[in-house]
């Protein structure tokens, strides 16, 4: 376990000004917390001197200012008043235009995957006024005492002998720390909500059941504060984003000049381009099968080879006739899904990105005759795709029982037959049932490129756009297209 640095160690630190410049580095926001127990008066009296600009305090360890501050009704007020302004996210971020929003809620509940505050000791951050960064320091620099992680604006709360006794050191009245803990306790309430969001906030509209829902994403003080002190540490890897009024953004960004740290992993990318082919080229060569097994497997496949192997107990040979037609059809489809993998890597070779050079190693395997045999050519493999179809099949617990059946094999047969009959002569493999509702049809977009787009994912991670976003970016396609072609949902 990690011990934490005690206030005592800096405090033996001779040289003023090294020791000022110690103490103001331990007491912010992108450093982990200063142990004080034991030294309450010593860390009252830099808390209060810390509400002055830097260039005003040479000496953090000034009792006198402390004293003087202490008796400064109108600055005390001040400081006061700005932990109305503490909140667990900065809604702030990164728009300073918002105005006169603070959020103070619980941590979210724990997911394994999903890194958030939950993952971080909950910390209270500022943003208001610029110009009151500073005084806020009183209340709001967290630090660790009695094995806590807290902070001032807590401690008030409770109004505890320890700190009582502190501000009674510096010429407080108990009367006066007793109506300061009252105020504190007043603006710093265990769960607060805007009532309505800013306009400078960021909106994501998503489409939710018959209309579109608008979420706003809020940014954690905690996880954002950690994330700074892991960067110090060198654990990982990031990149700096710059603000230029650091201080309206929130006293975290102010005291790191503005240069605030955000994750850096962007994707691999390789010098040569690899696509399905390539993978599917790999499965091969690994001895994996590269057809669409899963299919196979599906119950809606399991249900079709039941109602083929029942469609004799129809009362009457219409019934069964009906029966047995949309049976087949079904079997063709989840046929051609099966196909799928090796359909769509035969048009990446007919196209062009794939040289035949290239498929060399698999020479003479059935994926390469496939890939390479003319569309003429294709009913010729027949026999070992078949032969592929009950193999998978007899290894497959779920449909192992319907492998080599003596009543499905010339159906099965026949279906694989007439798909690559229709291969041959390049037509569709599926024709559209006017009885089915669920038919689709898919639009293949090609050579897409996007522009402009923002590779910070989110406030703490830069590399590739988020998902959501490329979502937006295929939804805003889609009603664009459904507009030109005249079609409403």
């Amino acid at each position: 376990m990690v011990k934490n640095l005690h206030l005592r160690a800096l405090l033996d630190i001779e040289d003023v000004q090294v020791r000022t410049a110690a103490l103001r580095r331990a007491f912010a926001a992108y450093t982990e917390p200063l142990d004080v127990t034991g030294e309450e008066s010593s860390t009252l009296i830099i808390l209060l001197n810390l509400t002055y600009p830097k260039k005003l305090v040479d000496d953090l360890l000034d009792k006198r200012l402390a004293r003087k501050t202490v008796n400064n009704q109108t600055h005390i007020d001040v400081c006061i008043d700005e932990v109305q302004w503490l909140h667990t996210h900065n809604l702030k971020y990164p728009d300073i235009r918002v105005s006169k929003q603070r959020l103070v809620a619980p941590s979210p509940q724990l997911h394994p995957s999903i890194l958030s505050s939950v993952n971080c000791q909950r910390t209270l951050g500022w943003s208001h006024d610029s110009a009151k960064v500073n005084f806020t320091k009183l209340f709001v620099c967290h630090f660790i005492w009695q094995g806590k992680v807290t902070c001032l604006a807590k401690l008030m709360c409770e109004a505890p002998k320890y700190w009582k006794e502190a501000f009674q050191e510096l010429g407080m009245p108990v009367k006066q720390f007793m109506n300061i803990c009252g105020r504190v306790k007043h603006f710093l309430p265990e769960q607060l909500s805007p009532d309505k969001v800013d306009k400078y906030s960021v909106q994501v509209r998503m489409p939710y059941r018959d209309g579109y829902i608008a979420v706003t994403p809020v940014v954690s003080h905690a996880l954002q504060s950690e994330l700074q002190q892991a960067a110090i540490k060198k654990q990982g890897r990031y990149t700096g984003l710059e603000f230029i009024r650091s201080a309206a953004v929130s006293e975290l960004v102010a005291s790191l000049g503005g240069n605030v740290k955000a994750l850096n992993y962007p994707p691999r990318i390789n010098k040569k381009t690899h696509g399905l082919g390539d993978n599917l080229l790999a499965r091969v060569l690994s001895g994996q099968d590269v057809l669409n097994q899963n299919v196979l497997s599906q119950p809606r496949f399991v249900r079709v080879l039941d109602e083929l192997l029942s469609s004799e107990s129809a009362l009457a040979l219409k019934q069964r006739r009906q029966q047995k037609v949309a049976n087949l059809r079904q079997i063709r489809a989840m046929l051609s899904e099966w196909l799928a993998p090796m359909l769509e890597w035969r048009l990446e070779v007919k196209e062009g990105p794939i040289l035949l050079s290239e498929l060399e190693p698999i020479k003479g395997s059935l994926e390469y005759q496939f890939l390479t045999f003319e569309n003429e050519l294709l009913p010729e493999l027949l026999a070992n795709l078949f032969g592929r179809l009950n193999s998978v099949m007899s290894h497959s617990t779920m449909i192992s029982q319907y492998a080599f059946h003596q009543r499905l094999m010339p159906l099965l047969r026949n279906s694989l037959k007439w798909l690559l009959t229709h291969l041959a002569y390049k037509e569709p493999l599926l024709q559209k049932d006017a009885e089915d509702e669920h038919f689709q049809r898919y639009l293949h977009l090609k050579g897409i490129r996007v522009f402009d787009a923002q590779a910070l994912s989110n406030p703490y991670c830069v590399g590739i756009p988020s998902l959501t976003a490329v979502w937006g970016m295929m939804h805003n396609y889609q009603r664009r297209l459904n507009g030109r072609i005249g079609y409403s949902a």
